[in-house]
């Protein structure tokens, strides 16, 4: 990302400032709507789970089946957390050599709205643990 940002022809290094500032807003506007879905299917896994036990002759691959659903449900909300970890880096990173090439008052509000990201971030509404043998938590 930062490479791009700092690499590709711009019409001034306030545009570059700007657009970093634009996709961490995006990433923060995304976050909210996407870990309010990540409750609610992990809040419907935690049933599910409870259920698998309760469900007259379920067979292996029906059990299986639904074990594999919950996983791969939570490995993307892991994935969604892990790249939002990447994100913030690159952010940063960006940030960190817009300020060596071309340093301006704005480069502190675009620092602040990373901070922002990286505190939700940090803070997710879901823990998403694995889930075979165990409840999953929602904060």
């Amino acid at each position: 990302y930062g490479r791009m940002l700092i690499d590709e022809p711009h019409r001034s290094h306030s545009s570059r400032y700007a657009q970093l500032m634009e996709d961490v807003r995006d990433d923060i506007t995304r976050f909210e709507p996407f870990f309010a879905d990540a409750v609610r299917v992990l809040e419907l896994d935690k049933k599910r789970n409870a259920s698998l036990a309760l469900v007259s002759e379920l067979s292996p691959r029906e059990g299986a089946d639904a074990v594999a659903r919950m996983q791969e449900n939570t490995l993307i909300v892991q994935w969604v957390q892990q790249c939002l970890e990447r994100r913030i880096s690159s952010y940063r990173w960006a940030l960190e050599r817009l300020v060596i090439q071309a340093p301006d008052n704005i480069a502190a509000d675009a620092d602040r709205l990373i901070g922002e990201l990286a505190a939700q971030t940090a803070n997710p509404p879901v823990a998403a643990q694995p889930v075979v043998g165990r409840a999953l938590s929602v904060r």
